[in-house]
């Protein structure tokens, strides 16, 4: 579990506790998802190296924007993961276990 702070608006910021997939998954036993949708402006390598073992073990589907392609494109290879362009977009990805 960790925290993130982010803005609501210009002039303040508000704090939220934050757990990851895997700890959601296998620590506190929360049934796995089958398809996840992922869109958190540029921070998708936090939640995907808080999925390395859901996304290895478990093989979600996945929809995702991704803003950091490089940061992210070895972390979904090394899961056996391919990723296709949705079609339109610039940013946004379907992946899916091969």
């Amino acid at each position: 579990m960790g925290i993130w702070t982010g803005k609501l608006a210009e002039d303040g910021e508000y704090e939220v506790d934050t757990v990851s997939l895997d700890d959601l998954v296998f620590l506190k036993k929360f049934p796995p998802p089958k398809v996840i949708k992922i869109d958190v402006e540029g921070r998708e390598i936090l939640v995907l190296e808080g999925a390395k073992k859901l996304l290895k073990e478990m093989s979600p589907t996945l929809f995702i924007e991704i803003k950091e392609f490089d940061k992210c494109y070895n972390l979904f290879i090394s899961s056996g993961y391919k990723l296709e362009l949705i079609k339109g977009s610039n940013e946004l990805f379907f992946a899916y276990k091969v």
